[in-house]
């Protein structure tokens, strides 16, 4: 699969809002695709003074696509490791590497 391919299927899945969890630790958020090259990503809060502060969260096609170099020859079991470089360059790594691995699943 490439990226085009990986975008075209995160656009049908996030036409309305979709529940995803981060990998590690697990976390619950929601996303949902806001225009043709934006995500917008919301942390689901565990309590109730939490949840009046919930953070939206954009994230841009090019993120993706950076995460999605640095990331495409891996294998699984070695994609999301936290010392890999690629956790250094975004802030939103764990909601893109949720995604990723959302639509690719080996």
């Amino acid at each position: 699969m490439d990226f085009g391919q990986f975008w075209d299927r995160l656009s049908k899945e996030l036409k309305g809002t979709g529940k995803f969890y981060t990998l590690v630790p697990s976390k619950e958020f929601k996303a949902i695709m806001t225009d043709s090259c934006t995500v917008t990503a919301t942390p689901e809060s565990s309590t109730q003074k939490e949840s009046v502060e919930k953070e939206e969260r954009p994230i841009k096609k090019d993120e993706f696509q950076q995460m999605w170099n640095m990331i495409k020859d891996d294998i699984r079991s070695e994609r999301y490791i936290r010392s890999n470089g690629c956790f250094k360059k975004s802030w939103n790594h764990a909601y893109i590497c949720a995604l990723i691995d959302h639509v690719v699943r080996d």
